[in-house]
Protein backbone atom coordinates (compact mmCIF):
# COMPACT_ATOMS: atom_id res chain seq x y z
CA UNK A 1 0.00 0.00 0.00
CA UNK A 2 0.90 3.17 -0.67
CA UNK A 3 1.89 5.65 2.22
CA UNK A 4 -0.23 8.12 0.51
CA UNK A 5 -3.29 6.25 0.70
CA UNK A 6 -2.41 4.23 4.19
CA UNK A 7 -5.07 4.96 6.51
CA UNK A 8 -2.25 5.14 9.33
CA UNK A 9 0.04 6.86 7.63
CA UNK A 10 -1.67 10.32 7.77
CA UNK A 11 -3.81 11.13 10.57
CA UNK A 12 -6.31 13.60 11.47
CA UNK A 13 -5.45 15.17 14.36
CA UNK A 14 -8.81 14.45 16.02
CA UNK A 15 -7.59 10.79 16.10
CA UNK A 16 -4.14 11.07 17.48
CA UNK A 17 -4.48 10.58 21.60
CA UNK A 18 -0.93 10.51 22.36
CA UNK A 19 2.08 11.77 20.16
CA UNK A 20 5.92 11.46 19.68
CA UNK A 21 8.14 13.15 16.97
CA UNK A 22 7.95 9.18 15.38
CA UNK A 23 4.99 7.52 16.31
CA UNK A 24 1.60 8.04 17.54
CA UNK A 25 -1.40 6.42 19.56
CA UNK A 26 -5.05 6.36 19.09
CA UNK A 27 -7.99 4.32 20.02
CA UNK A 28 -8.67 1.05 17.89
CA UNK A 29 -12.10 1.63 15.79
CA UNK A 30 -12.86 -2.21 16.69
CA UNK A 31 -11.55 -2.61 20.82
CA UNK A 32 -11.05 -5.46 22.62
CA UNK A 33 -11.80 -3.64 25.33
CA UNK A 34 -12.38 -0.10 26.54
CA UNK A 35 -9.09 1.96 25.99
CA UNK A 36 -7.54 -0.17 23.13
CA UNK A 37 -4.74 1.67 21.45
CA UNK A 38 -2.92 1.58 18.56
CA UNK A 39 0.57 2.59 18.68
CA UNK A 40 1.78 3.93 15.00
CA UNK A 41 4.85 5.04 13.40
CA UNK A 42 4.20 7.98 11.34
CA UNK A 43 7.16 6.41 8.47
CA UNK A 44 4.93 3.62 6.41
CA UNK A 45 6.93 0.49 7.81
CA UNK A 46 5.94 -3.09 7.27
CA UNK A 47 7.40 -4.53 10.28
CA UNK A 48 9.39 -3.62 13.72
CA UNK A 49 12.41 -4.47 11.96
CA UNK A 50 12.20 -2.13 9.42
CA UNK A 51 12.09 0.78 11.62
CA UNK A 52 15.07 2.59 12.82
CA UNK A 53 16.62 2.60 16.54
CA UNK A 54 15.18 5.87 16.99
CA UNK A 55 11.85 5.09 15.88
CA UNK A 56 11.79 1.34 18.05
CA UNK A 57 12.94 3.71 21.38
CA UNK A 58 10.42 6.16 20.40
CA UNK A 59 7.75 3.67 20.21
CA UNK A 60 8.55 1.96 23.39
CA UNK A 61 8.35 5.75 25.64
CA UNK A 62 4.78 5.64 23.62
CA UNK A 63 4.53 2.74 24.95
CA UNK A 64 5.19 3.75 28.08
CA UNK A 65 2.81 6.85 27.49
CA UNK A 66 -0.09 4.80 26.56
CA UNK A 67 0.35 2.36 30.05
CA UNK A 68 0.14 5.55 32.18
CA UNK A 69 -2.76 6.70 30.39
CA UNK A 70 -4.61 3.95 30.83
CA UNK A 71 -3.58 3.55 34.18
CA UNK A 72 -5.18 6.97 34.79
CA UNK A 73 -8.97 6.81 33.08
CA UNK A 74 -9.20 3.24 32.80
CA UNK A 75 -7.66 1.28 36.14
CA UNK A 76 -7.31 -2.07 34.52
CA UNK A 77 -5.94 -4.80 36.00
CA UNK A 78 -3.25 -5.47 33.97
CA UNK A 79 -2.27 -4.36 30.14
CA UNK A 80 -1.76 -7.10 27.06
CA UNK A 81 1.30 -5.86 24.54
CA UNK A 82 0.52 -6.64 20.62
CA UNK A 83 2.50 -6.17 17.41
CA UNK A 84 0.80 -6.56 14.65
CA UNK A 85 1.62 -5.68 10.75
CA UNK A 86 -1.60 -6.19 7.90
CA UNK A 87 -5.21 -6.40 8.92
CA UNK A 88 -4.71 -9.60 10.92
CA UNK A 89 -2.83 -10.08 14.14
CA UNK A 90 -1.49 -12.80 15.63
CA UNK A 91 -0.93 -12.74 19.77
CA UNK A 92 1.08 -15.72 20.17
CA UNK A 93 0.07 -15.19 23.76
CA UNK A 94 -3.49 -15.70 23.60
CA UNK A 95 -3.38 -18.09 20.32
CA UNK A 96 -6.13 -15.17 19.19
CA UNK A 97 -6.19 -14.37 15.83
CA UNK A 98 -8.47 -10.94 15.00
CA UNK A 99 -9.25 -8.58 12.20
CA UNK A 100 -7.07 -5.37 13.13
CA UNK A 101 -8.59 -1.72 12.70
CA UNK A 102 -10.69 -2.72 9.40
CA UNK A 103 -8.04 -1.60 6.74
CA UNK A 104 -5.15 -3.75 5.34
CA UNK A 105 -2.25 -1.59 5.33
CA UNK A 106 1.32 -2.77 5.12
CA UNK A 107 1.99 -0.39 7.73
CA UNK A 108 3.50 -1.54 11.14
CA UNK A 109 1.44 -1.02 14.63
CA UNK A 110 1.45 -2.13 18.01
CA UNK A 111 -1.72 -2.37 20.27
CA UNK A 112 -2.23 -1.44 24.05
CA UNK A 113 -5.03 -3.31 25.32
CA UNK A 114 -6.31 -3.25 28.90
CA UNK A 115 -7.42 -6.41 30.66
CA UNK A 116 -9.45 -6.72 33.50
CA UNK A 117 -9.44 -10.10 35.73
CA UNK A 118 -11.93 -12.70 35.72
CA UNK A 119 -13.29 -12.29 38.85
Amino acid sequence: MDPLTCPFCNPSKKVVVLANSLCYARYDRYPVSPGHLLLIPFRHIPTLFDATNEEQAALLALVREAKALLDGRIHPDGHEQRAGRRQKVFCGGKGMIRQGDGAQANHRRSEAIPERSQK
